[in-house]
Order: C-alpha cells, then structure tokens, then sequence
C-alpha cells in the first residue's frame, strides 16, 4: 500500500509504500553531498535510531523535535 507520497506537480505523483520512499531519499541524499538540498531530504524520513513502534508507516515521530513527520514530499 503506498504510504510516501512524493509530488511533483499537481498531477503528478510518486507514491510507492512506506520503505521504498525512505530508501529512494536516502539515494538522493546520498548522492547531493554538501549540497543544500541534502538537509531537506534528509528531514523526510526517519533517523537511523528511531524507535519501531514511532513509526506509524505513512509518517513517524522525529524525537529530536517531538514533531510527526507526515512521509509527504512536494518537489
């Protein structure tokens, strides 16, 4: 079921489940260096050291800000 949404127009979207999301920006991370860019994408899914049970699939609780990240990403 597709819960990480990344959307890059109106009507165009990217929406596969939960972990290929993660996955695919941790790629693009991986790949921008010191670019700018990389602190924003790298806000979209969760630390290393998250707890199983503060992620809720479509979203998780980031515990450094106590804030819920919604796994949704407008480009």
């Amino acid at each position: 079921m597709a819960s990480g949404f990344i959307n890059i127009t109106d009507e165009l979207c990217f929406a596969p489940r939960w972990s290929s999301y993660d996955n695919l920006l941790k790629i693009i991370v991986k790949h921008l260096d010191s670019n700018p860019l990389k602190l924003i994408f790298k806000a979209h899914y969760p630390h290393e050291d998250i707890a199983e049970d503060l992620d809720m699939g479509w979203g998780f609780i980031d515990g450094k800000n106590n804030t819920t990240v919604a796994r949704n990403l407008n480009i």
